[in-house]
């Protein structure tokens, strides 16, 4: 996989998931650059672990796994999701899509100028290698921000709306209330620690093994000495009344 240089190089991508306790519940490692497509083998190697989901538990996850499919199969699996938009924040631009709203009565997009983008038809993203919904602006040419909104030729504004949009919108609004983002403050605390944890304490900054199957084999070892010594640490303290349930993906 490429590496933050930019240069491929042999690497291995781990994945972990915790609870508040910091008891890892799920492990995998890939060899995928990308985290978006490892969300749903997690959730469901954690199901399977621990064999039932409360419908109460709040789950963090990294803003790596931001995909529209995966905000869509943890709402039909009744989860309590917490995912930043990876991109937010990165949009300057007043006439980014972002600042686009989009009419979902009328299957239009409002501009910042209030005017409106029409929908055009099914469109392959060869980018994105999927089929994407095409919208194109009808008064660009009158438009005194023509520049400012767009560099192509014509001089007319084109939206694509990709799978899973409204899920995606649905979840960027949702991390900016003060719940949200008070919940996923504690990830911090609990998912970050183990991941110090196994690179600091344990020394894994990188496997001895070679070949998927022998690292994720070593992966497992590490993982059970996080989740033993957790063992011992909790056998020497006085348990305390119940906690929230809440979990963490990285």
């Amino acid at each position: 996989m490429k590496n933050k240089s930019g240069r491929i190089e042999f690497s291995y991508n781990p994945q972990i998931t915790t609870d508040q306790a910091g008891f890892i519940l799920a492990n995998d490692v890939c060899q995928d650059a990308a985290d978006y497509g490892q969300l749903q083998p997690q959730v469901s190697e954690t199901k399977d672990n621990i064999e039932e989901l409360s419908e109460a538990t709040a789950w963090s996850f990294d803003a790596g796994y931001f995909e529209g499919s995966n905000i869509k199969f943890l709402t039909e699996n009744k989860i309590d999701e917490y995912i930043p938009d990876n991109n937010a924040g990165k949009a300057t631009n007043p006439y980014d899509k972002k600042n686009f709203s989009y009419d979902e009565a009328s299957n239009e997009y409002i501009c910042p100028e209030n005017k409106r983008l029409l929908y055009m038809g099914v469109q392959f993203d060869k980018q994105k290698q999927r089929e994407v919904r095409a919208y194109k602006g009808q008064a660009c040419s009158e438009c005194i921000r023509q520049q400012d909104c767009t560099k192509r030729k014509s001089g007319i504004r084109l939206i694509k709306m990709f799978p899973y949009e409204a899920e995606r919108n649905a979840m960027a609004a949702k991390m900016k209330t003060p719940q949200a983002k008070g919940i996923y403050r504690l990830r911090q605390q609990i998912v970050e620690p183990v991941i110090g944890d196994i690179k600091e304490n344990k020394g894994l900054r990188g496997f001895l093994t070679r070949g998927i199957r022998a690292v994720r084999a070593e992966f497992n070892i590490v993982c059970a000495a996080v989740n033993i010594k957790r063992i011992w640490l909790a056998l020497q303290e006085t348990t305390k009344g119940n906690s929230p349930i809440l979990w963490q993906s990285a």
